[in-house]
Formats: C-alpha cells, sequence, structure tokens
C-alpha cells in the first residue's frame, strides 16, 4: 500500500512533489520497531514468565520485590548502561517483562481497589504539572545560560523508560480498568483498525507528506491555529489509513472467494 500509494501520489500532481519521499518494499516493517518487542514479550511470557508469576513460590511479598528489581534495573541509569551494553535495547524488553509482571500484579491482587477514581485523575493532573514545570525550568535554565548566537527552545525527550510515563501508564490503565462499557459493533471495529493505521502511517512517505506544511509559523503566531490544524490533519491521517484497512478486507475476502484459481483443491 505505501508502495502504490506514494506512486499514485506522485503521479497525480501533488504539489511539491520533490519533497516527498516515495515508498519502496525494502521499506517492509522497517520503521515499526513495537512489533518485534510485542513478539519477544509473548515469547518471553510463554517460555518461562507466565509459570514463574503463577507459582506457588511467587507469594505476594516476593512479587512485589521481583517487580521493585525490573523496576530499579530501568530506572538508574548505570544499570540500565549495563542493560543496553549486553544487548542493544535490553533495558527495553525489561522494561516491557516489569509492565507485563506489572499487569498480572493488578489482576490477581488489585492494588488500587480501594483507591478513589478521582485521585487517579488527580495523579495524571499532578504528572503533567511536573512535566509542564520541567519544560518551564529547562527553558529558564537555557534563558540565563544565553550569551550571544541564536537562541534555541530546548525541547525535552520522555523515553519509554520515564517515571512520568510509567506513571501515566498506570493510571491510565487503572482507569480504563474501571470502566464498562456496552457492547458497539462500531466502536469494535473501529478499534480493530486502529493498530493498522499504526502500521500504515509509520513510515517516511506519511512524514515527509506532514513536512510539506509549514508547522512552526502557526505554533508561534496563532497557537489555536496550530492545534485546530493539527487536529484536521490527525483526523485525516487516520481516516485515509482506516479506509485503506477497509479495502484491505475487502481484498482478502475477493482473494478468499477467488482462492480456486490460485491454489489446487
Amino acid at each position: 500500500m505505501v508502495v502504490l500509494g506514494s506512486t499514485l501520489l506522485y503521479l497525480s500532481g501533488w504539489s511539491r512533489r520533490g519533497d516527498l519521499k516515495l515508498g519502496g518494499i525494502n521499506w517492509f516493517n522497517s520503521s515499526s520497531w513495537f512489533v518485534g518487542y510485542y513478539l519477544i514479550l509473548m515469547i518471553i511470557a510463554a517460555l518461562f514468565l507466565n509459570k514463574w508469576l503463577a507459582s506457588d513460590g511467587m507469594n505476594h511479598r516476593r512479587y512485589i520485590e521481583f517487580l521493585l528489581v525490573l523496576f530499579a534495573f530501568t530506572q538508574f541509569v548505570f544499570s540500565r548502561d549495563a542493560l543496553d551494553s549486553v544487548c542493544g535495547r535490553l533495558s527495553t524488553i525489561v522494561l516491557g517483562v516489569f509492565l507485563f509482571s506489572f499487569g498480572g500484579y493488578i489482576r490477581i491482587y488489585n492494588p488500587f481497589a480501594k483507591v478513589r477514581t478521582y485521585a487517579l485523575i488527580l495523579g495524571i493532573v499532578f504528572a503533567n504539572l511536573l512535566v509542564c514545570l520541567t519544560f518551564y525550568n529547562l527553558t529558564i535554565t537555557k534563558i540565563n545560560d544565553y550569551s550571544d548566537g541564536l537562541f534555541i527552545q530546548p525541547v525535552t525527550s520522555w523515553p519509554i523508560y520515564s517515571i512520568i510515563c510509567i506513571v501515566l501508564a498506570v493510571l491510565l490503565f487503572e482507569i480504563f480498568r474501571r470502566i464498562t462499557l456496552p457492547h458497539s459493533f462500531f466502536i469494535n471495529f473501529l478499534a480493530s483498525g486502529t493498530f493498522f493505521v499504526y502500521l500504515l502511517h509509520d513510515n517516511d512517505f506519511f512524514y515527509s507528506i506532514w513536512k510539506t506544511r509549514d508547522w512552526i509559523t502557526p505554533l508561534y503566531n496563532r497557537p489555536m491555529i496550530f492545534c485546530l490544524k493539527l487536529m484536521k490533519w490527525t483526523l485525516a491521517t487516520f481516516m485515509v489509513c482506516f479506509i485503506a484497512y477497509c479495502m484491505f478486507l475487502l481484498l482478502c475476502k475477493v482473494c478468499k472467494r477467488l482462492k480456486i484459481l490460485f491454489i489446487k483443491s
């Protein structure tokens, strides 16, 4: 889809076509690192992790100790660097094992049972306040250190092992775990296409389309217009990919009907 789509868009006379990065079949699964990440975690769980967590020796105290050890390995710089020196991105895998195990701990022991929902929401608000204060402090420090030349606004990155990312993920998981939603065919069908959307747009072709627009000027001059433009482009990207998902399902049905032409009975 990326190969054919990029070629057709180029031939259709897209403005500033020189900025587009046309896709090649060699791009297959070159950007979506999380797919292989999930695969590794599922294999680890199937081989030994599930049995270890459900063993008789894994009581409540040992479960907590196990989680704390994994969490410490991902948070301390030295231990995290040591893991990555043994194998590239090993710390990411250890973090995945921690989150997988922590999900099991929540399911078995329900540690947030007595915590009110509004307290979880306040925790999310507080975490985001810390993010805002972090941006403010870094900007003030950069301004104070500025002497001459071009001033560059610092932008903080939040890696997946960041304490903020983990706290927000756990709190959101617990909030949505408490929500009971009625069955909806439309919602389920829409949700079934999100993984496809994720896979389809995570490549240089879609990124180059976004880069054909000026995002910095409206962000600086009119932030509200920037937000509206960002929402419109996000919705358009989702809809294009979701339509492609529907076409993919239709193609699968057509191939299934015509399989007798290609496969011996």
